[in-house]
């Protein structure tokens, strides 16, 4: 996908409103709506000149729409619970290029509500399905209806676990609340939803809810304002003008695609950061542990070899002090103590590599120790952005010193720490002026920075999207 293409993510519990939703936004009957789950598929839906229909198999074929590696990615299971709409002569698609993905309503399994629940209950993984739209999407809508408001896990674990670095990008959506009769009736589920989502987001102050609901037809919430009970008129007054500022942050969804990106970027130099820091803790803890036995490998076969080479020596060229030693010099006792210092040499040499090894295993399943000690004086002040960043970087850290051999594990460069440094202090900044005042993301700094000067490396390309590709490969 290019700049010029920004993703909306619809999410939400089974008849929570989502399909349409999506239809009022298009102003077009796109999906199929109903109160009974209508749909179990990811349905992308895209603009273009030709309407079009792929099943998931055309889509992991076709190289135009960026999704060719869904069946490596996900499975072959996935290819056929997803779908591609294009759709032609749509004025929001084709003026923003938006691309709106909606998905299936998520419920609980029958049965035991834990030990038989697993992410793969849908024939394939869906947490992580959803948190690779979630990561490419510009919006994220989470949808909750007045039935289930906030009581289905699978919503509120998508909510934690899928959606827990993106929660910038995340509109929680109280819909349907024209299915309310009394103004209690409202209050009572919107304080059900408030508690069961104070449960599971670690935070003092919840994130907004925006309450609303979507009116039959586009002409029906204009139809008689001043008839009607006092919480038809509250629906139309209040909750309707919600449902427009819903709107509008999805119209929105280009100029978030560039604030997201930075976003990135400063949220990939951070992780990266960190997972140079933990490398480095953990290698140099490595390094002394090896250092140390060499030494003593090193120390052992050394002593051997220089007793025996001194009483070699001595007797060699008679010195006078060893005049009393014996006349029969005791060669084989010479050659022993030679050869057994060498032996406690190897020894020791291979009891080091051993406690090398183990050192090693023990450091990857107590990584967090690790970090802890490095990052000690934030996390006593409280850094909760940095605890989280280390909750997406350990498995990647894990998996580096599980396939790096102790040897070959990397020193941390000096001149690569101080330009992410720099990036963070100067460069994300000027990513955030130069978009403020609509310059495009895909520019070149117009100066070398101050912090590079002293470095010997060519001046740096500010380029977001190939920025974030770079530092995710890292």
């Amino acid at each position: 996908q290019t700049w010029c293409s920004s993703d909306l993510v619809v999410l939400g519990n089974h008849s929570a409103g989502k399909s349409t939703l999506i239809n009022h936004i298009l102003k077009s009957e796109i999906q199929k709506s109903g109160r009974a789950p209508t749909d179990s598929t990811f349905t992308i839906i895209t603009g273009g000149k030709k309407a079009e229909h792929l099943d998931g198999v055309s889509l992991s074929r076709s190289q135009d729409f960026g999704f060719s590696d869904f069946e490596k990615l996900f499975g072959r299971e996935f290819i056929s619970q997803v779908e591609l709409k294009v759709i032609a002569g749509s004025p929001l698609l084709d003026r923003t290029g938006l691309m709106i993905v909606d998905s299936p309503g998520m419920i609980d399994p029958p049965g035991n509500v834990g030990a038989a629940r697993t992410d793969m209950d849908r024939g394939y993984d869906f947490k992580r399905v959803v948190q690779w739209f979630a990561d490419r999407a510009d919006v994220i809508l989470l949808l909750f209806d007045p039935d289930k408001p906030g009581t289905t896990f699978e919503t509120l674990n998508i909510l934690t676990t899928a959606l827990s670095h993106v929660t910038q990008k995340v509109l929680i959506i109280l819909n349907k609340v024209d299915d309310f009769k009394t103004v209690h009736d409202f209050a009572r589920a919107y304080g059900t939803l408030c508690w069961n989502l104070s449960k599971v987001i670690n935070r003092k102050d919840l994130p907004r809810i925006y309450t609303m609901f979507v009116p039959p037809d586009l002409d029906s919430i204009h139809a008689n304002p001043e008839v009607g009970t006092e919480l038809q008129k509250l629906l139309r007054a209040d909750f309707g003008s919600t449902r427009e500022e819903v709107i509008k942050e999805v119209e929105r969804a280009p100029e978030r695609r560039i604030d997201n990106a930075i976003s990135d970027l400063k949220e990939n130099i951070q992780r990266l950061q960190i997972h140079v820091a933990v490398m480095e803790a953990c290698r140099q803890s490595l390094a002394s542990r090896s250092k140390m036995w060499r030494s003593l490998a090193l120390l052992a076969a050394a002593s051997g070899q220089l007793g025996a080479g001194v009483v070699a020596f001595t007797k060699y060229f008679k010195i006078p002090k060893l005049e009393r030693m014996p006349a029969s010099f005791p060669w084989k006792s010479v050659i022993s103590l030679s050869l057994g210092s060498l032996v406690v040499g190897a020894v020791t040499s291979w009891l080091g590599r051993r406690s090398v090894r183990t050192l090693h295993r023990k450091t990857a399943d107590n990584l967090t120790a690790v970090f802890n000690e490095r990052y000690k004086h934030q996390i006593e002040e409280g850094d909760q952005h940095l605890q989280s960043a280390w909750i997406s970087v350990e498995p990647n850290v894990r998996r580096a010193l599980e396939q790096i051999p102790i040897e070959n594990l990397p020193c941390e460069d000096l001149k690569e720490t101080i330009l992410l440094a720099g990036m963070l202090k100067t460069e994300i900044p000027n990513l955030d002026r130069k978009a403020r005042h609509g310059y495009h993301p895909d520019y070149e700094m117009d100066a070398q920075l101050p912090y590079v000067s002293s470095i010997p490396t060519a001046p740096v390309q500010v380029e977001i999207e190939s920025n974030v590709n770079q530092i995710d490969a890292n």
